[in-house]
């Protein structure tokens, strides 16, 4: 199991940007499978992550805020297909 949490200021001109990401997660691995499930997050309001990402939506609706900071969990399935670790 991982824990990442990660704080970033940004700047630009008369503004600055205080946030935190963070993601919990594990992987296992079987062979040349390995499964990896995390939960993300931050705490960057929508209007914070709409300036931040630049979400098109968010311009084409009205509304100048982007749901692409939402917490969220992402499974992910990958192979290693490296031949001298995986071929005997």
């Amino acid at each position: 199991m991982s824990t990442t949490e990660q704080t970033t200021s940004i700047q630009t001109g008369t503004w600055s940007l205080d946030s935190t990401h963070s993601n919990v997660g594990f992987a296992v691995t079987y062979k040349v499978l390995t499964f990896d499930l995390r939960y993300y997050d931050t705490d960057l309001t929508r209007a914070q992550c709409f300036i931040v990402g630049g979400d098109p939506r968010g311009v084409t609706s009205g509304t100048n805020t982007s749901k692409w900071c939402d917490a969220t969990v992402i499974a992910k399935l990958s192979f290693d297909m490296t031949l001298n670790n995986n071929i005997k």
